[in-house]
């Protein structure tokens, strides 16, 4: 969906293609006063890209941290309401009251917003009301303050990146957000972050996201699909009151941990909404193996005759502390047990015969383990990111180690 590119400093190194979207025609421009980009690099092409030159004045510019700064870009060749704001430096931003931040006198044809990268925090209301239509926010932005977006009009796609842990309160109630992309684990998120984003459609929270706290999508009238990672134990009061056309919830946990997530008071659209994706906690696992997890105990128990060919369970993966497979089982293929983090003991039967590459490969807390006798070979990283294994007993039949 990427339409405009602009490059507001010197010409930085260039490789063939590195702009190309492979999803439509984009535009790239560049500072005409700016001598280092005299010969504009015509050898940097590719179908659906095309390149222009702007005339940037630069502007009024101010503190709006201890170590950040913020300085206007006026765009005096393209099209109107293109000026841009640019938020630089390192460190966190100021907070600011309603109608207090410096760059309100100067922002009636501002409709971008970068903040750079050092930047760390996005100060409390610093772009409350504004007239955003796009935004650009570095990685190092790790906290969005409360109500720093609240009322901004024009802003549709809301990129967020992975590295934010944290929305305060009412971060982007108000506004005109139509859909979030990206983002990482919310470890903390504020009230009504999204409150009255009546433009929202669908949402997808990522995993290591805590909770959704009170009001969150309160009033979120066209919101339909909403994605609720199983790190989720908590859904706040009203978190999703007046969400009448909510359609389904797509929920990647268990059962057991779907049915222990704390629910508040008038959260009925929620309820009422289809819920799937839903970790299934037992079927088959090869031609003729099953398996089954009780969660309660944290334990995987593999059962059947013949090869284990699939991991089934990787998705409860952190539910799992214990794996036993039991006595039919022949063959474990590649990486079936694979990054079980949470495992400490693994029980094998005496019918193992064979193993696959990379089977408990990045089950870093397991402790021992005894390899049966049956078992002539370990192949490659069979045990690779394994940190905490101190003790193997291996068998009299072992003739290679990979």
């Amino acid at each position: 969906s990427l339409a405009n590119f602009w490059f507001l400093g010197d010409m930085p190194v260039l490789e063939q293609y590195c702009l190309s979207t492979g999803a439509g025609w984009i535009d790239v421009y560049y500072d005409s006063h700016n001598k280092t980009w005299t010969d504009y690099p015509g050898n940097i092409t590719s179908d659906g890209i095309g390149w222009g030159s702007y005339n940037v004045r630069r502007g009024e510019r101010g503190s709006c941290g201890e170590n950040v700064t913020w300085q206007i870009f006026y765009n005096e060749m393209l099209h109107a309401d293109t000026d841009i704001l640019v938020i630089s430096g390192t460190g966190a931003m100021d907070d600011f009251a309603d109608g207090e931040a410096p760059w309100l006198p100067y922002c009636d044809r501002v409709y971008t917003l970068v903040v750079a990268n050092g930047v760390t925090r996005i100060g409390d209301g610093a772009f409350r009301g504004q007239h955003l239509s796009e935004i650009v926010v570095a990685g190092s932005v790790r906290e969005i303050g409360a109500e720093a977006f609240r009322g901004v009009t024009n802003l549709w796609r809301l990129p967020i990146t992975e590295n934010i842990r944290c929305m305060g309160d009412y971060a982007f109630a108000d506004s005109s957000v139509g859909l979030v992309t990206g983002g990482g684990p919310l470890p903390r998120m504020g009230v009504g972050v999204y409150e009255n984003c009546d433009g929202l459609t669908r949402v997808e929270l990522q995993t290591g996201t805590a909770a959704i706290p009170e009001r969150t999508f309160f009033g979120c009238a066209a919101l339909k699909k909403i994605t609720v990672p199983y790190t989720v134990t908590a859904i706040g009061q009203d978190a999703f009151a007046g969400c009448a056309a909510l359609q389904s919830v797509t929920y990647n946990g268990t059962t057991v941990q779907w049915d222990a997530i704390e629910l508040g008071s008038g959260n009925e659209a929620f309820l009422n909404a289809e819920l799937l994706g839903i970790i299934p906690t037992s079927g088959t696992c090869g031609e003729n193996a099953l398996w089954e997890l009780d969660e309660e105990n944290g334990i995987l128990t593999i059962s059947g005759t013949g090869s284990v060919d699939e991991r089934p369970w990787a998705n409860a993966a952190a539910q799992i502390q214990t794996v036993i497979v039991e006595e039919g089982i022949t063959a474990l293929g590649d990486r079936v047990l694979y990054d079980l983090d949470n495992v400490t003991r693994i029980e094998l039967p005496d019918t193992l015969t064979t193993l696959g590459k990379g089977t408990f490969s990045s089950c870093g807390n397991l402790e021992s383990m005894v390899i049966p006798t049956g078992i002539t070979e370990i192949p490659d990283s069979c045990f690779y990111y394994c940190g905490s294994l101190t003790d193997v007993l291996w068998p009299a039949s072992l003739t290679a180690i990979g």
